[in-house]
């Protein structure tokens, strides 16, 4: 009986402190489940809302580099197309009224007083001269002498006042003869175009401390005889 009433009473002494025992045991399950549930939510937190955010910005980002890139382009653009305008503007710029107007009365000039004769000559079709031509400068010093050796200073003046008179260019002639016009001062040449289509007897003269001067231009129909 004795046994009986001390397992009586051991049976209400657990029950008491299973009674004490499990509202803390509750407790504890609550604040482990909190503490779950908080975890949780700030898992969420960083790893969705910071990717939102990331990606948010990126686009932006990109944005700003493709404007930073776009007005690099456009600088560059506008510097190019500024610089080709000037580049067609240098090339394009035409001559000045005032040159073009001077040039076109010295040449109105010139082609006005020409003389124009014919000739007893059976080999000259026309003489022409003209008042207005003038001695080609010269870099010679000292006294002068005629010289008819090509790559002397001489004979290149000789050549540059020949061809100033004449309506072909020296690199579309044949030079058929230079030579003394008798007398040391004075010079002829009767020079062709390379087709010899065009043909012509030049008469030159020295003038003192200026240079060769055109005296005479001569429109050749042959060449044969003309010297």
């Amino acid at each position: 009986m004795a046994d009986y009433e001390q397992n009586k009473n051991s049976r209400s002494e657990y029950r008491q402190r299973q009674q004490k025992t499990n509202p803390m045991n509750r407790l504890l399950n609550y604040l482990i489940a909190l503490v779950i549930v908080l975890i949780g939510i700030t898992s969420y937190i960083i790893f969705f809302t910071g990717d939102d955010k990331a990606v948010e910005k990126e686009p932006a980002e990109q944005q700003a580099d493709h404007d930073v890139n776009t007005n690099d382009v456009d600088e560059q653009n506008d510097d190019t197309n500024e610089e080709t305008q000037n580049d067609t503007n240098a090339v394009d710029e035409p001559e000045s009224s005032e040159d073009a107007q001077q040039t076109e009365n010295a040449n109105e000039e010139n082609t006005a007083t020409d003389v124009i004769t014919q000739s007893a000559d059976p080999l000259v079709d026309e003489v022409v001269v003209n008042p207005n031509w003038q001695p080609t400068k010269t870099a010679q010093t000292g006294p002068h002498t005629s010289v008819f050796q090509e790559g002397h200073i001489d004979y290149e003046e000789k050549l540059a006042t020949i061809f100033a008179i004449l309506p072909i260019e020296q690199s579309n002639s044949i030079i058929w003869q230079i030579k003394n016009n008798g007398g040391a001062d004075t010079a002829i040449a009767v020079v062709s175009s390379n087709d010899k289509t065009e043909k012509y007897r030049v008469s030159i003269e020295w003038v003192a401390n200026e240079g060769w001067k055109p005296v005479k231009l001569e429109k050749l129909n042959t060449i044969e005889g003309s010297w």
